[in-house]
């Protein structure tokens, strides 16, 4: 009896060359073109992720920024935080080539946002190896607005060695002890019209680190700026800039 051809090496070579098309496409459109994907992982925050213009596996490693929102958007969709965090506004003013950033914008599901759980999930982004992400240590920065902005400082006064520079935008508060906020790059900023969060308790924080010898926390007030801050901030390519300008020391087993 005659030996009937075989198809399943064809079978499996057909099948690996459309996946492996299908991997280099996704690739260049969400990787190499910049792209958002939403992910529901594991507790303690659902999150936002935007990738940068230009990412690849095979690049060096990325910054990471992590946008705290404000008390608007606890427990709602993930699309509405990603029409006002960082890398929304960066884009939206054609400043993408300028932020070069793998931004992650988790949700709250409950009011206020708790240190030791943003470090908890900071923690879980650094090992987590299901997107392949590339990211630098000694390069990640924390930046909130209003509830956002006192989880900043909250945050990174309780964690300064995690954070190469903070911004908090509109909300600003004095942790019990201010030392520890003595030597983290700290830019702020907040509306001198704001009617809903206090510019001179942010006045205040700044003046406490000044006087302790904090040479780069610095305050900028915008002049007939309300609340919603976040557009005019965000769409600056110098506070990106300064951003990664600071580092962390490498620590040991990273």
């Amino acid at each position: 009896m005659e030996k009937q051809p075989s198809w399943s090496p064809l079978i499996f070579f057909t099948l690996a060359a459309g996946l492996f098309l299908f991997r280099v496409e996704y690739d260049f459109t969400v990787y190499n073109r910049g792209g958002t994907l939403e992910v529901y992982g594991e507790p303690p925050y659902r999150y936002l992720l935007h990738l940068p213009k230009g990412y690849t596996d095979f690049g060096p490693p990325r910054a990471l920024l992590i946008f705290l929102h404000g008390a608007g958007e606890v427990n709602k969709e993930l699309s509405l935080v990603g029409t006002m965090d960082p890398a929304f506004y960066a884009r939206k003013a054609g400043e993408a080539e300028n932020f070069p950033f793998i931004a992650v914008s988790p949700v709250t599901p409950t009011a206020g946002w708790e240190p030791d759980l943003v470090i908890e999930f900071l923690d879980r982004l650094l090992a987590d190896r299901r997107f392949r992400f590339k990211i630098d240590p000694t390069r990640v920065y924390l930046t909130g607005f209003s509830m956002g902005g006192y989880g900043t400082f909250q945050t990174a006064s309780r964690y300064p060695e995690r954070f190469a520079a903070a911004v908090p935008l509109a909300g600003g508060c004095l942790p019990d002890d201010p030392e520890t906020l003595r030597d983290i790059p700290i830019w702020t900023f907040h509306g001198d019209e704001d009617d809903v969060t206090s510019l001179e308790d942010t006045r205040k924080v700044i003046e406490t680190l000044t006087a302790l010898g904090n040479r780069d926390a610095r305050l900028t007030e915008l002049r007939g700026y309300g609340h919603g801050i976040c557009e005019n901030v965000y769409s600056r390519p110098q506070l990106y800039r300064w951003m990664l300008q600071k580092r962390l020391p490498r620590r040991r087993g990273r």
